[in-house]
């Protein structure tokens, strides 16, 4: 019983949309029968020029210049860390849920399918989403260029990480660690000689 999966999604969507992270609901309704539901929709609006980010990663990424490419990176801590913001994790943070948008200064994202999204309150949660994140990142990003993006998300200008943020570090690649055979799966296609 409680909510459904789409009723959670449709919730998490409206909750995103606010904050300018994820389409607006259009509309939403399902259908129970003794408690149970049999039939359920979502409409949310369309979201013109864009491509999921798996799709952007295997394509017009190859085409970025370093600058273009830092500039994506950035956005994307930004954006990740704003959805963080308060607690707020997306356990399905995964690449083929963000969709990359052309806009008038480079790229914007948007999130969808957050079905699995909700508040939690305990610092490590975060780091699911930026393990999920950094799976497949190493095919496609140098060390460098993972390092800056988890220093934007963390606000940190030093050029040196300190103690603290070593251990966020290491607990985000455990985690990934962890997550990486089931994730690596979904994304096999794109990946450098269909590399497992």
């Amino acid at each position: 019983m409680g909510r459904s999966r789409a009723r959670v999604e449709c919730d998490n969507l409206q909750h995103l949309s606010a904050k300018g992270l994820a389409p607006r609901v259009l509309a939403y309704g399902q259908n129970r029968h003794w408690g149970m539901q049999n039939l359920s929709f979502l409409v949310i609006e369309e979201v013109p020029d864009t491509m999921t980010l798996d799709t952007f990663i295997a394509g017009p990424l190859q085409s970025l210049t370093p600058r273009q490419r830092r500039d994506l990176l950035r956005k994307l801590a930004v954006f990740t860390q704003t959805m963080n913001a308060g607690g707020y994790v997306n356990s399905e943070y995964h690449w083929r849920n963000i969709l990359v948008q052309k806009s008038e200064d480079g790229v914007g994202f948007q999130v969808i399918d957050p079905s699995g999204s909700r508040l939690r309150y305990k610092l490590r949660y975060p780091y699911f989403d930026l393990a999920t994140l950094d799976v497949c990142a190493p095919f496609f990003f140098s060390r460098t260029e993972r390092l800056r993006f988890f220093k934007q998300y963390q606000g940190c200008s030093e050029e040196k990480l300190t103690s603290h943020l070593k251990k966020k570090v290491l607990a985000i690649l455990t985690l990934r660690g962890k997550i990486a055979k089931k994730e690596l799966k979904r994304y096999r296609k794109i990946l450098p000689n269909h590399r497992l």
